[in-house]
């Protein structure tokens, strides 16, 4: 019996210690978080395309897009501009972003919903490389849906938006 009963726990250790050995990487330095934002769910081509957010700890956001000359073959992007963040911006990020959590988090989606968007945030590592794309189509993890809006409510959209309308009207007009 004492021979079963270790046998059993010995498996059960060896099986808990591979669920819970998550390596969480090193993360950047200079970059905090990163998000696709801006392209709709429905349109025309140039209306669905998304512009990536990076937010960096110098309380800058470099703002990219699809490369003027990959946009309709590959996802290369380009950086089109650059917006600031205030202080308090970006220390309201800073404070609600645990990066360490984020990177862990199992984040669901909501597969009743047919119409919809997806939402992502990205995490990058010392190289400021992607170390994890965090979402999906539809979140409904409530920490993630918290997040994300906080870190949007943070961010002065309407220059961001105005530099994504002008890069979207120039890949219009070639």
């Amino acid at each position: 019996m004492k021979k079963t009963l270790l046998c059993f726990l010995t498996i059960f250790s060896v099986i808990l210690a591979g669920c819970s050995d998550t390596v969480t990487p090193e993360f950047s330095d200079g970059y905090l978080v990163g998000m696709d934002y801006g392209g709709l769910s429905w349109g025309e081509f140039y209306d669905c395309l998304d512009a990536r957010l990076i937010i960096c700890t110098d309380h800058e956001v470099l703002i990219f897009m699809p490369s003027a000359e990959t946009v309709h073959s590959t996802k290369e992007l380009e950086q089109i501009g650059t917006v600031s963040l205030s202080d308090e911006q970006y220390s309201n990020i800073e404070r609600g972003l645990d990066r360490e959590r984020l990177y862990n988090l199992r984040i669901r989606s909501n597969k009743d919903v047919l119409d919809g968007s997806s939402k992502y945030l990205f995490l990058y590592d010392k190289d400021n490389n992607i170390a994890k794309k965090c979402g999906c189509y539809m979140p409904k993890t409530k920490e993630f849906i918290q997040l994300y809006d906080l870190i949007l409510d943070n961010l002065p959209l309407g220059e961001i938006q105005e530099i994504r309308k002008e890069y979207v009207d120039k890949l219009r007009s070639m």
